[in-house]
């Protein structure tokens, strides 16, 4: 990716404060603003003229939102795959409820709980449709799958999970205590009705695994954050399946105490991560990388995300700081805010960023061109 040398920002919209939320859609023409002034309001900017944008404001329906005692903020947890519906989680007093929204129509958002007659730990899309669900509680590690068609009928799923990751239709990654030795829990995976033990792994507070399909073949990571490495395997099934039960990684991903792990957005490159130390898979060219990056993360930013397939990006001393997948062509570019990712047109000719809180009292959505202007 060439970066122009003299890069120019424009302030194209601004809040009076901080927004409650932040997030672009899978298709990256829409952006979802929560209004500082209301936790039910959002701004809606449509990015299909990036050079020219348009917004909207709405507000969620009054019966939705729990009304709070004390404090209450917005999380993300995803968006559909018909880029119209948003899954988000409404903390309020140390609880937690999941709202749909219909950026659309927003008369039509719902409040999950209610609907399907829950109290959940975690609710998450079955293949990314905004009508089905994997409804979590981490009380007896139950998921259950409910839909909107069927309300409050809900059909029992697993049992006793840690942790999990969904993939497709019908697979499930996850981690259990059940028929593991003494001190260890099992990273198993369930497709269809066959259910397959990938390994063992340490009892820890915390697990991190996730699932991805690249060219063709499904690939898994998972590991315990205390075991300081992440398992990254290649159709553990169809190993299982082929090599008498035999199942062996691809590669392992070593990192001291990992917070974060996730596919690049083509699935080519897994990293793991803990503040700038990095470690990443190459699946195509079956290559490890693993670096400390130069810039310290900005605080609240947990920690880097994926800008595209092939590129990492997080907020350093107030600036967006973009680098590959094995820390070649690091940049530091134009002004950013650490509590929210940024913004980019489909075709990643423009970013957009929001203006550091040092900067001044009010917070402004800043349009940069990523190109010279002749390739505008």
């Amino acid at each position: 990716f060439l970066f122009p040398k003299q890069l120019t920002t424009k302030a194209v919209k601004s809040y009076a404060t901080a927004p409650t939320i932040e997030t672009q859609s899978p298709d990256k023409r829409w952006m979802l603003v929560g209004m500082p002034d209301s936790i039910a309001g959002f701004n809606l900017i449509d990015l299909k003229n990036p050079a020219n944008i348009t917004d909207t404001t709405f507000t969620l329906p009054s019966n939705i939102l729990t009304k709070p005692t004390s404090s209450e903020s917005w999380k993300l947890d995803e968006w559909s795959s018909d880029n119209q519906h948003i899954l988000l989680s409404h903390i309020f007093d140390g609880k937690t409820e999941f709202i749909l929204i219909d950026r659309s129509n927003p008369a039509q958002s719902i409040n999950l709980n209610t609907t399907l007659g829950v109290s959940a730990t975690k609710i998450t899309l079955l293949n990314k449709k905004f009508d089905k669900y994997y409804i979590f509680n981490s009380n007896g590690g139950t998921i259950q799958i409910g839909s909107i068609t069927t309300g409050t009928t809900l059909t029992p799923y697993l049992s006793n999970v840690l942790e999990y990751k969904s993939y497709g239709n019908n697979t499930m990654l996850y981690v259990t205590p059940i028929n593991a030795p003494d001190g260890k829990v099992l990273l198993n995976i369930l497709n269809g009705t066959q259910t397959t033990t990938i390994r063992t792994l340490p009892v820890s507070p915390s697990y991190l695994v996730d699932i991805a399909q690249y060219s063709g073949t499904l690939y898994v990571a998972g590991g315990a954050t205390t075991d300081n490495r992440i398992y990254v395997y290649q159709d553990p099934v169809g190993q299982f399946n082929n090599q008498q039960g035999t199942i062996v990684p691809s590669q392992v991903l070593r990192v001291t105490t990992p917070n974060y792990l996730s596919f690049s957005d083509n699935a080519q490159f897994i990293v793991t991560e803990n503040g700038t130390n990095f470690a990443v898979y190459d699946i195509e060219n079956s290559k490890y990388y693993s670096y400390a990056a130069p810039a310290p993360l900005d605080s609240p930013e947990p920690h880097a995300s994926w800008m595209d397939g092939d590129r990492l990006q997080y907020v350093s001393n107030g600036k967006l700081v973009v680098f590959d997948y094995d820390e070649a062509n690091l940049q530091t570019l134009m002004d950013a805010n650490s509590m929210y990712l940024p913004a980019y047109s489909s075709n990643f000719k423009y970013v957009f960023t929001y203006s550091p809180f040092y900067k001044q009292t009010k917070v402004d959505l800043d349009r940069t061109p990523l190109v010279i202007p002749s390739d505008l």
